[in-house]
């Protein structure tokens, strides 16, 4: 859930708003008070009368709170569609995110936005938010059998598909459907899996994807890992997940977490050069960085575009 501090809710609300989203709702499971004054109809305090009428308790495990509060984000909107992703995530390209849920045909219930993972540059220090300059792709999975050991020698066993965090992406659902079973990634109807588009691979090479910030910065990236330890929370974290977090833990007990991060969200000319070649690098992300620099300050926000869904967030800890 959305743990972080009060600038990042206020990013993700300011940047969906500019795509057009109808209404935000960030789901906040962190201490209320970095949050007070925000507006209640955006900022949702996950508190014990939250957890008490979503379901009947707090549940114990981060994924199964994730899956009560998509369910009832998807149960209470009121807008043509509900777009699922986490506070660090940001869909961009082009067309618009508002044109490609307004063009998508009655048939089409979910639409998918890619992955593409945030990473620096080595002139980068990784201690400015929202810092990074490139974004990788996700590659088949034919090619991660040997591509991650080529680029990130010793620790290519970490990486799912070539990306630290999920290949998967996230998604849109169309609202007011019945039978509906939003997942952290994907989403069934009775049952069935959703007749989905990629809007990562549209006609006329336009395309959208998902920016996924899963490090904003080092000290942020720190703070994640850290909670992921006190709490011991491994349920669902997956395979390579844990080893991030048991080679996290070796290099935290010696003080060497930056020398891990730059070795895990830094690339180095020949690693870009790499990427390029095989079209698994984007060099022109969302525009977070503008947002940035007067978010804390900023009482109103701009009107977007054509209003047609709603954005729900929430950060994974």
């Amino acid at each position: 859930m959305a743990t972080g501090p009060r600038h990042h809710v206020e990013i993700f609300q300011d940047y969906y708003e500019r795509l057009g989203a109808d209404r935000v709702r960030v789901f906040y499971d962190g201490a209320v008070d970095l949050v007070r004054g925000c507006d209640p109809a955006v900022v949702i305090g996950c508190d014990r009368a939250f957890w008490r009428g979503v379901a009947g308790q707090r549940p114990a495990v981060v994924e199964d709170r994730q899956r009560a509060v998509y369910h009832h984000a998807y149960a209470t909107a009121s807008s043509d569609w509900v777009v699922f992703v986490d506070i660090d995530e940001f869909v961009f390209g082009k067309p618009s995110m508002a044109e490609v849920l307004t063009r998508a045909g009655r048939e089409v219930d979910s639409i998918r936005f890619e992955s593409a993972e945030a990473v620096y540059s080595q002139a980068a220090t990784g201690r400015v938010e929202y810092g990074a300059a490139y974004f990788r792709r996700p590659c088949s999975r034919a090619m991660s059998v040997v591509l991650p050991h080529l680029l990130y020698p010793g620790v290519g066993h970490l990486f799912i598909r070539g990306l630290l965090g999920h290949s998967r992406g996230k998604h849109a659902v169309r609202a007011g459907l019945d039978g509906v079973s939003v997942g952290l990634h994907d989403s069934r109807r009775h049952d069935v899996p959703m007749t989905e588009v990629n809007a990562s691979t549209l006609p006329a090479g336009e395309r959208l994807l998902l920016a996924h910030y899963d490090a904003i910065s080092l000290e942020q990236w720190c703070e994640k890992w850290q909670r992921r330890l006190a709490c011991d929370d491994t349920k669902e974290m997956g395979r390579k997940r844990e080893w991030q977090m048991a080679l996290f833990r070796k290099h935290h007990m010696r003080d060497r977490e930056e020398q891990l991060f730059r070795r895990l969200y830094f690339v180095g000319d020949w690693q870009l050069r790499f990427l390029r070649l095989l079209g698994l690098v984007i060099e022109e992300g969302p525009d977070i960085r503008a947002r940035l620099d007067d978010s804390r300050d900023r009482a109103a926000h701009e009107p977007g575009l054509a209003r047609r869904g709603q954005a729900v967030g929430g950060r994974r800890v």
